[in-house]
């Protein structure tokens, strides 16, 4: 479960199912994390170091780290207006 943490209260912002991953906007932006994910059961993960993501971005076309930057910029925006909208 990814929960976000706001004024006091957690709210369920997501439940991940095996495969899928969490952290991926600090990888790209350097940022302080959005969420916490917490393990409703046993769970094993694999981390995905910056300097390998890194490798693997500078494998990559220039475009996809352009665009992957843009993403996680205009999230990060939507989700501060959201949260301005709701209090």
């Amino acid at each position: 479960v990814v929960v976000g943490h706001r004024d006091g209260s957690t709210k369920i912002i997501d439940t991940l199912n095996p495969g899928e991953f969490f952290g991926e906007m600090a990888l790209v932006d350097n940022l302080p994390r959005s969420a916490t994910a917490i393990a409703k059961v046993p769970t094993t993960c694999a981390i995905v170091s910056k300097e390998h993501f890194e490798n693997l971005l500078d494998q990559a076309e220039p475009l996809t780290r352009a665009m992957l930057e843009l993403l996680v910029k205009r999230l990060r925006k939507a989700t501060q207006v959201l949260e301005t909208d709701l209090k």
